[in-house]
């Protein structure tokens, strides 16, 4: 969820102290502080960039010194500490923030993150609308509700912020991937549509160069949701073949190929 302003110098300076890079650790989630932010890579002694870093929160793999390796966008590269921090201590920084500029959009943006990274889901659905109030044409805020309002099983809500972003943004993959999933898997009959599914989760495939394993895993439900099981069975076993789709998601994936070739679709309450 990338948005395009910035942090003037006077917000900065009043910022709260926070324990920030010292707790940069491998492991552990962090939210990058303002859009624009670049991650690289040093190839032949030269800086070669990875461009933006287009998530607010990402997972530090590796720390070295002042930079920190993190995955954004299906790339990895290494990112300077002072532009993130801990996810522990990013509701404080960016409470901080809203104090000292309460019109500034982003920051609401960027705590909503936080909040809906720790669960808090009223409260990031309260700063994700805050956002959409002041900077309404930004996707990143529909984005960021359509996901909490799906986690939060409000689909009728999520559906419409999904649409939103598509308006707002055509080639906003994440915004058809997630549309996909909650057509194609919703407990409420009402809200799916297996055919409407398939388009999502193909165009959400194209827009990611068939290179993102959850993408597939989203056709495959689609797909069986519109009684072509056999499609689904293979597609599932595509998305099973990226070595980076692991843990959880890879176990559940495992167990909707068995579920396919009984020739059942995958059910499930708000967005796993």
């Amino acid at each position: 969820m990338a948005e395009r302003r910035w942090l003037a110098i006077l917000v900065v300076c009043t910022a709260p102290v926070v324990r920030g890079a010292d707790e940069v650790g491998a492991d552990r989630q962090v939210v990058v502080k303002r859009a624009g932010v670049t991650f690289g890579f040093v190839e032949d002694g030269k800086w070669v960039s990875a461009g933006e870093v287009t998530e607010v929160v990402v997972t530090v793999q590796e720390r070295r010194g002042d930079w920190a390796l993190i995955r954004s966008g299906g790339k990895r590269g290494w990112v300077h500490t002072r532009e993130v921090v801990p996810l522990t201590d990013a509701v404080a920084f960016f409470t901080g923030l809203i104090e000292a500029q309460p019109r500034t959009g982003a920051h609401y943006l960027r705590r909503a993150a936080a909040w809906a990274e720790q669960g808090e889901h009223a409260k990031a659905d309260r700063d994700w609308t805050e956002a959409i109030r002041l900077i309404p044409k930004d996707p990143a805020a529909h984005y960021g509700r359509a996901v909490t309002r799906h986690l939060s099983k409000e689909y009728t809500g999520a559906l419409e912020d999904y649409g939103s972003v598509i308006r707002l943004d055509p080639n906003h993959a994440g915004a058809f991937a997630g549309r996909a999933w909650l057509r194609a898997t919703c407990s409420e009959e009402k809200h799916r549509d297996g055919a409407e599914a398939v388009r999502d989760a193909r165009r959400a495939c194209e827009l990611t160069e068939w290179g993102d394993p959850n993408c597939i895993d989203n056709l495959a439900a689609a797909l069986a949701e519109s009684g072509r099981f056999d499609e689904a069975v293979r597609w599932q076993s595509k998305a099973l073949e990226f070595p980076t789709f692991a843990g959880r998601s890879r176990e559940n994936a495992l167990a909707r190929v068995k579920l396919y070739k009984s020739g059942k679709p995958y059910r499930t309450e708000g967005r796993e």
